[in-house]
């Protein structure tokens, strides 16, 4: 699906110059749609993320893996503490 009212660098850049709590809030927005969209249960989310990884930009990789890393050490840092 195209969004054709919108310049998708614009918007990149909208977001790229957010801060945290801006751009958080866009990429849970993200994630809660495309779940819903695509029927949590149903499997087809993780296809749909499957076909949307073979379309990123090495860029967008590298966002993604970074983000994906420091969400493994904050859930890791919160299971030691309430190992505790």
């Amino acid at each position: 699906m195209r969004l054709p009212t919108l310049d998708l660098t614009e918007l990149g850049k909208e977001i790229a110059h957010g801060n945290d709590d801006e751009q958080s809030a866009i990429f849970n927005a993200f994630a809660a749609e495309l779940l819903t969209s695509c029927g949590r249960r149903s499997g087809s989310s993780e296809t749909q993320i499957c076909y949307i990884s073979d379309k990123l930009s090495w860029q967008a990789m590298e966002v993604f893996n970074s983000l994906g890393e420091f969400i493994k050490l904050r859930n890791k840092e919160r299971n030691a503490k309430e190992g505790q």
